[in-house]
C-alpha cells in the first residue's frame, strides 16, 4: 500500500508557471508577472517554501514599494507557516530597510545611532533654511521666479536615485529652473552641510548610505552575508541607485529574486527606470526568467485588447495573458 504524502501549504492553488517560479534554486530568478497573474500568490509562496526548506526566516529580506506592501506579505506569509515565524523575515521599504542596515552598520561610516532621519517635510524646510542663505548671499536671484523648497528637494532627489549631475537633469526634467542652476548648486551644497553639522539623513541619503557600506571592502561582505536570500517586489518601479544596492545584496553568491512587469511601469517622475528589469538579464547572466500569463482577474475580450496594447511596445518581454475565464 503506497502512502500519499501531503502537497505543502504553499503550493495550493499554484498554476504551472507560478509553481515553476516558487521552486526554482538557481542564483538568480527574474518574474515577469502580468497583470492579474497572482504575483502577491507567488511572491509569498517562494517566501514559504524557502522557510519550508530550512531557510531562517531572518535570513531573508524582502523588499518591497510600500510598507502597506511589505506588511500584507507578511500577514499572508503568517498563514503559511505560523504568523510568529513569518515575523522573522526582514521585509519593508528600501528605506527602512536601509535605516535598520546603518543603525547597526553605520558606525564606519560616522553615523552609528546618532542620526536622525528627516521626513519629506523636515528636508522640505532644511532645504528652505539652505535656500535662504543662498538668496541672501545673491540678491539678483530673489528679484526672479526662483524654485520653491518643494520643487529644489524634487530636483535634489532626482540627481541623487538617478545617479546624473545636475545639469542633464534641469535640462531634461526641470528645464524652468535652467537659468539657476549655479544658485541651485551653491543651495545644494550648503543643504549637504547643514545635514552633515547636524548628523541629518534625508530619504536619499538613506540609500546613498546603503549603497556605500555594501561596496565598503569590509561592511560590504557584512552586509552581503547578512541573508541567504533577497527578494524584491515591483521591480519595474526602482531607480538606478536601488537598482545598485540589489546587485550588491547578490554578492558573493546570495540568491536574488525580483518581480515585477514592465509593462506596468509608472513612476518614472521618481527617477525609476523600467531599464533595471529590462536588464536584469544582462546584469545577472545567470538568470532564469519565468513569466506569468494566465490572468486571474480579467475576461479574454478585456485581455485579447491588453495583449494588442503591450504588443506595440518596441521592447520589452514577450507576454501573452490569457484566462480561463470567457
Amino acid at each position: 500500500m503506497t502512502e500519499t504524502v501531503a502537497a505543502p501549504a504553499w503550493a495550493a492553488g499554484l498554476d504551472p508557471e507560478q509553481r515553476r517560479a516558487v521552486e526554482h534554486d538557481g542564483p538568480a530568478l527574474l518574474i515577469v508577472a502580468g497583470a492579474g497573474t497572482g504575483k502577491t500568490r507567488t511572491l509569498v509562496a517562494r517566501l514559504a517554501r524557502l522557510v519550508d526548506c530550512g531557510v531562517a526566516p531572518e535570513r531573508l529580506l524582502l523588499v518591497t514599494f510600500s510598507r502597506r506592501a511589505a506588511e500584507e506579505l507578511v500577514r499572508r506569509l503568517g498563514h503559511l507557516v505560523g504568523a510568529a515565524v513569518a515575523r522573522g523575515v526582514q521585509a519593508g521599504t528600501f528605506h527602512s530597510v536601509a535605516h535598520r542596515l546603518l543603525r547597526q552598520h553605520g558606525g564606519p561610516f560616522g553615523l552609528g545611532d546618532g542620526f536622525t532621519v528627516l521626513d519629506q517635510g523636515d528636508a522640505a524646510d532644511l532645504m528652505q533654511l539652505a535656500r535662504q542663505t543662498v538668496a541672501a548671499a545673491a540678491p539678483d536671484e530673489g528679484r526672479r521666479r526662483f524654485p520653491r523648497k518643494d520643487t529644489l528637494l524634487a530636483v535634489y532627489s532626482r540627481v541623487v536615485n538617478a545617479r546624473q549631475p545636475l545639469r542633464p537633469v534641469l535640462r531634461q526634467s526641470f528645464p524652468w529652473v535652467q537659468e539657476h542652476e549655479a544658485a541651485v548648486a551653491g543651495i545644494f551644497a550648503a543643504y549637504t552641510q547643514r545635514k552633515r553639522d547636524q548628523r541629518l539623513l534625508d530619504f536619499d541619503d538613506l540609500l546613498l548610505y546603503w549603497r556605500a557600506a555594501a561596496a565598503d571592502p569590509v561592511t560590504g561582505p557584512a552586509l552581503a552575508g547578512a541573508y541567504d536570500h533577497v527578494l524584491v517586489d515591483e521591480y519595474q518601479d526602482t531607480n538606478l541607485l536601488q537598482a545598485d544596492i540589489v546587485q550588491s545584496r547578490a554578492a558573493g553568491g546570495r540568491s536574488i529574486t525580483v518581480v515585477g512587469d514592465d509593462a506596468q511601469a509608472i513612476y518614472a517622475f521618481r527617477a525609476a527606470t523600467v531599464r533595471n528589469i529590462l536588464d536584469f538579464p544582462f546584469h545577472f547572466p545567470d538568470a532564469a526568467t519565468i513569466t506569468l500569463e494566465q490572468n486571474y482577474r480579467s475576461t479574454t475580450p478585456i485581455l485579447a485588447l491588453a495583449n494588442a496594447v503591450i504588443g506595440e511596445a518596441g521592447e520589452g518581454f514577450r507576454k501573452q495573458l490569457w484566462t480561463a475565464e470567457q
